[in-house]
């Protein structure tokens, strides 16, 4: 069981996403944006953070910038966006992200699919 932090601001893939997660043992957490996320973090260890790019207030990027993911290494961030450009995805890798998905090519359970496996990843 991981502890996961979704970070999206569509409460119907908040609802999927977490229903899916849930099944697979995990204990879920939601944040609707990049502010009420960082906040959690500096509460609680979270073993995954499933990160969208484009979020109301503060976006996935200021998001990262921020959290810094170098210094949280037993964290695994999945980046999952149906914004895609070749210059995110980079930039996004170079901030810490280990996987970039993108929400139009695959379902909850190929995300789910996703985190175990980067789960048993070495850090």
């Amino acid at each position: 069981m991981a502890r996961i932090l979704i970070i999206e601001d569509y409460e119907n893939l908040q609802n999927i996403y977490g229903e899916v997660l849930k099944k697979e043992g995990h204990d879920v957490t939601v944040a609707n944006d990049g502010i009420v996320a960082l906040k959690q973090t500096g509460k609680v260890h979270y073993d995954v953070i499933l990160l969208d790019l484009l979020l109301p207030h503060m976006s996935g990027m200021e998001f990262l910038k921020a959290y810094e993911p170098v210094k949280h290494p037993d964290t695994i961030v999945v980046m999952c966006s149906n914004f895609t450009s070749p210059k995110y995805v980079v930039e996004a890798g170079q901030l810490g992200v280990k996987h970039f998905l993108t929400k139009s090519n695959v379902t909850p359970a190929e995300i789910a699919q996703v985190i175990a496996k980067a789960l048993k990843e070495p850090a």
